[in-house]
């Protein structure tokens, strides 16, 4: 007996739908590996030691003391508390010598 042309049809367009929703599937898992296997090969530890060693800084302060500190006064107390306190520091950006000028492939 033969099967009219819709359920061929319908037959087909079900196998369209599963191979499409597979080939999403993989081209988002292989996107995804991909982003892993790009960021595991750009991280590296010496590197980033090497940039955290370049932008660290070390603050000494030496903390002032005042004679009348031992009378009990509160206000030379709080003035040596606010001595003590770490300054921040200020850090320029660096500048490139290359030119900024966008190009296009268009004429």
């Amino acid at each position: 007996m033969n099967r009219p042309p819709t359920v061929h049809r319908d037959a087909g367009l079900r196998r369209i739908r599963s191979l499409t929703r597979w080939a999403v599937a993989g081209a988002v898992a292989g996107t995804g590996i991909f982003a892993g296997l790009a960021a595991h090969a750009t991280q590296s530890s010496s590197t980033a030691k090497k940039a955290s060693a370049a932008t660290q800084t070390t603050v000494t302060t030496t903390p002032t003391t005042s004679s009348d500190e031992s009378s009990g006064d509160d206000s030379s107390s709080s003035s040596s508390q606010s001595s003590t306190q770490l300054q921040p520091t200020t850090v320029l950006p660096s500048t490139s010598s290359g030119s900024a000028t966008a190009v296009s492939g268009a004429s």
